[in-house]
């Protein structure tokens, strides 16, 4: 999480810099030589900030999503609190700076006396920004003390059946138990079958923010060529919700035979939200704290999170207390923006056999969302409605039996295609 703190830190720094650079040439256009020599001190900080900044973001990109340890997050974490610590001192002696200019100059240069003033006022800001974020630098993550993750329905598994195979990807932030029902199914009816649990997901919760969109779609398409070089045929790639989004950027870069998309996550983002989206996440927090703003007992928690972790009772106090330290990093719903944008750019290149099933009870994947995947993607597609809600792949949905019945009834289409292919 250091490093998206430094990202953000970069970021702001930036904003900063563009409105110094506009408001100082703006000023040295239109002021008074008061106010001119403001402008020229603001632009000349706003350059100097971008190059502050620029350096920051060109180290933290090696960092981010990739693998690290919580002692290098510790480290970093000291580092930087040391840096702003120093550059507080620094901001001190701008702003003193900028007084004696002021002293010092002769009162008919209101020119430089204008420069000074800018002196001052970037001295006072940068102390402000360095202080409050050397007093929020964030320490490494750490799972609460709950049983997170020890129902062995979690784990990957692997069923062996016959030579078609099937993989299976789960949502987010599942694991393999909300796959493996339909992979039994698909077990039974004669397949191999994979349900995989992606990098940074269950008991690695806490390396997530060490993951991206590439890492994952990388996985998947690992297991397709390790079952393809196990001789396995035909191939058909399930992917529930944000496994979905996954699901169908693998399909689009690596050959498979069918495509089961259990409603799929998407994201439709109009080219002028990105920039403003963009600017929005520098403003916001590093991470957020859930359960400070919505009850744990929500229905929309008890649907979308407990039902997936057995092994949690969100009614126990204590693991109440526990639960409301949990912190979730903003680079992560980043990275699941990442996921569903790709989804989209890799959809019309899909030219797999596919079935799309959606709940008429989602309240997640709404059905434009749907019919937009439909319209843009050129593959075989069969599209069904299922009465049941978003969480389709679980026990307590009333229409599992009929997303079940469609997946095997489209591998089923698959396997006669394979057959007279």
């Amino acid at each position: 999480m250091i490093w998206d703190y430094e990202n953000l830190l970069a970021r702001r720094l930036i904003l900063w810099a563009i409105l110094c650079g506009l408001m100082g040439a703006g000023l040295l256009i239109f002021g008074e030589p008061l106010w001119q020599g403001i402008g020229l001190s603001a632009l000349s900080w706003g350059v100097i900030d971008a190059l502050v900044a620029s350096t920051i973001l060109e180290k933290v990109q090696n960092h981010l999503g990739q693998h690290s340890t919580f002692q290098l997050e510790d480290a970093e974490a000291v580092r930087l609190r040391k840096i702003l610590w120093r550059s507080n001192a620094l901001d001190v002696l701008y702003a003193a700076a900028g007084t004696a200019l002021l002293f010092i100059l002769d009162p008919g240069l209101p020119f430089w006396h204008g420069f000074g003033w800018g002196v001052i006022l970037q001295g006072v800001f940068l102390f402000a920004f360095d202080l409050y974020h050397a007093l929020h630098v964030p320490d490494p993550l750490q799972m609460p003390a709950l049983p997170w993750f020890t129902d062995p329905r979690h784990a990957p598994f692997t069923l062996e059946g016959g030579q078609a195979a099937a993989i299976l990807v789960h949502g987010f932030p599942g694991t393999a138990l909300e796959i493996r029902q339909i992979g039994e199914m698909l077990y039974q009816a004669g397949w191999t079958v994979r349900g995989v649990r992606l990098p940074g997901f269950g008991p690695e919760l806490v390396e997530l923010i060490n993951h991206n969109n590439r890492d994952w779609v990388a996985f998947v398409k690992t297991q397709v060529s390790e079952l393809r070089a196990s001789g396995h045929s035909p191939i058909l790639l399930v992917g529930y919700s944000f496994g979905g989004g996954l699901a169908l950027q693998v399909a689009a870069e690596t050959p498979v035979d069918g495509l089961a998309l259990l409603a799929p996550f998407t994201w439709q983002e109009p080219r002028t939200m990105t920039p403003i989206l963009n600017t929005a996440r520098a403003l916001l927090p590093v991470a957020i704290d859930p359960f400070k703003f919505v009850p744990i007992t929500h229905p929309m928690m008890m649907e979308e999170l407990f039902q997936y972790l057995p092994e949690i009772d969100p009614h126990n106090p204590d693991q109440q207390a526990e639960l409301r330290l949990i912190k979730v990093p903003l680079y992560i719903l980043n990275q699941l923006r990442e996921v569903g944008r790709e989804a989209l750019t890799a959809a019309p290149k899909v030219q797999t056999p596919t079935l799309i099933i959606h709940g008429s009870k989602d309240d997640f994947i709404r059905p434009p969302s749907i019919k937009h995947l439909r319209e843009i993607m050129t593959a075989p597609i069969r599209l069904e409605s299922v009465n049941g809600p978003h969480s389709m792949t679980m026990p307590h949905n009333p229409a599992l039996g009929d997303v079940l019945d469609l997946v095997v009834d489209f591998g089923n289409e698959i396997l006669e295609d394979s057959a007279q292919g």
